[in-house]
Formats: C-alpha cells, sequence, structure tokens
C-alpha cells in the first residue's frame, strides 16, 4: 500500500491553536463512530430532557421547586438504555427513603436543628445500604432538600406537600430521562459485539494517528560535536508531552 503524503495526512489535534483544535473535533464529529460524536448526541439528548422536565415542574405542575425534575431527567440520560433503567429505580427508591426519614423525624420532633442531626443521621446510616448501588448517597441529599421545604412552609398541610413534591417532580425527571433516552437517538453503539469492537478500533485508530503526527521526527537541531573527536551528531526534536487528551481519550477506549 502507498504511503500517503504529508498533504494527506490529519493534522494533530494541538496544531494551529485554537482554530486547528476546533477544525480538528469538527471532523471528529462527523465521523458516525467517532467518541466526540457520541459525546455531543449525550449532551443535546441531556439538554431535551432537561427541558421538557423543567416545563413539566414548572408550567404544568406550578411546583415550588421545579429543578428537581430536569436534574433527576438529565442523570437519567445514561450511555444505554438499561443503565437509564437501572439508574431510575434505585435513585427514585433512594429519593424516597430520605424523604420518608425526614417527614418521619420532622413530624415527630418539628424543625429543630435536633431534627435536622436526627434526620442526617439516619440518612447518613441508609446512604450505606449496598442496594441502591450508585444512588445510595442520594438518601442523605434528598433528605437534606426535604429538610429545607419542610422548614420553609407554614403549616403541616404545605410541609406533607412540599415533601410528596419532591417524590413526585423525581418520578417526572425520571419518567422524562429514561423516555427522551430510548425514543430520541436511542444509543446503538452498544448494540453487538461487532459495533463495539467497530467503535474501540475507530477510537484507537484516531488517537494512534494523533500520536504519530505529533511524534514524528520534526526539523533536526543543531549538530553539536562529541566530547570524542568524532563526527557531530544531531538529535531529531519532537513534543516529548502528551497532546491534549491524549489521556482522556486513552482511558475511554479502555
Amino acid at each position: 500500500m502507498p504511503e500517503s503524503s504529508e498533504g494527506d495526512r490529519e493534522p494533530p489535534a494541538g496544531q494551529g491553536g485554537f482554530l486547528g483544535r476546533a477544525g480538528h473535533l469538527l471532523r471528529r464529529l462527523r465521523r458516525p463512530r467517532s467518541r466526540e460524536r457520541a459525546e455531543a448526541v449525550l449532551v443535546g439528548k441531556c439538554t431535551v430532557a432537561a427541558g421538557v422536565s423543567w416545563f413539566i415542574a414548572s408550567d404544568l405542575m406550578q411546583a415550588m421547586s421545579p429543578a428537581f425534575a430536569p436534574f433527576t431527567a438529565v442523570m437519567m440520560v445514561q450511555a444505554t438504555v438499561y443503565r437509564s433503567i437501572a439508574a431510575s429505580w434505585r435513585y427514585i427508591a433512594a429519593v424516597t427513603a430520605g424523604v420518608v426519614v425526614q417527614g418521619a423525624l420532622g413530624f415527630l420532633a418539628g424543625p429543630a436543628f435536633t431534627t435536622f442531626l436526627l434526620v442526617a443521621l439516619v440518612a447518613l446510616t441508609l446512604s450505606r445500604w449496598p442496594a441502591l448501588g450508585e444512588q445510595r448517597t442520594y438518601v442523605a441529599t434528598a433528605a437534606f432538600f426535604a429538610f429545607s421545604q419542610f422548614t420553609m412552609a407554614t403549616d403541616a398541610a404545605g410541609r406533607l406537600q412540599g415533601l410528596v413534591e419532591i417524590v413526585l417532580l423525581v418520578l417526572v425527571g425520571c419518567l422524562v430521562g429514561v423516555a427522551v433516552n430510548l425514543l430520541l437517538l436511542p444509543p446503538l453503539r452498544y448494540r453487538s459485539a461487532d459495533e463495539g469492537v467497530a467503535v474501540l478500533a475507530s477510537s484507537v485508530a484516531d488517537l494512534l494517528q494523533d500520536m504519530g503526527v505529533r511524534c514524528r521526527p520534526g526539523t533536526p537541531a543543531p549538530a553539536t560535536p562529541t566530547g570524542g573527536g568524532g563526527a557531530p551528531t544531531a538529535w531529531p526534536t519532537w513534543s516529548p508531552r502528551p497532546g491534549p487528551g491524549w489521556r482522556r481519550r486513552g482511558r475511554a477506549c479502555g
């Protein structure tokens, strides 16, 4: 196979300053199997999920704290639909546990500082429950937010409404996040072993191409005489430091 000429080579990611890096990124975004394109699709889906859930929580439900819905929706847009569904039920369980803990202790002891300490103790203990997986830390987070809602309400009915609203907003966010991930450009990059191998091969090839161009010997350094009076020696020069994003892209390749 004939070797490609210098003009056919794709410039490395760090060459040409900002415009060079931007052009390199655009070229990779046009590739169907590139990691950059997959990340761009994920960002777009998260934006849609956040906007839809905010509209439902703020405009339709008139919630006091509508941010819970888009926050949850963005978390549910995962790399695969299976991960979205698995994360959603664990997240719902974790938030519900935190809200129940706060509600039970809050109505029994009132919105006092000692109550908050009890809520924190119980919620942080439950956050060690392995069955909730990575979502277990949100038991304490939900309990703290619920306590804030609880203290802002002026009567028992308002406090109960605020606690129920948190759980409803989380449900809305989970449903919207899973629905967007399933219906809007569903993740297909892991649908088969062949597809996964093709994606990995494309990412590794792009990374090796950037490394080869950047590490290619450049203009030789000025000749320096050797200590023994022999022929002068010239060392090729190249950048010894990793290029922009090499470590991150290498870790993404596994």
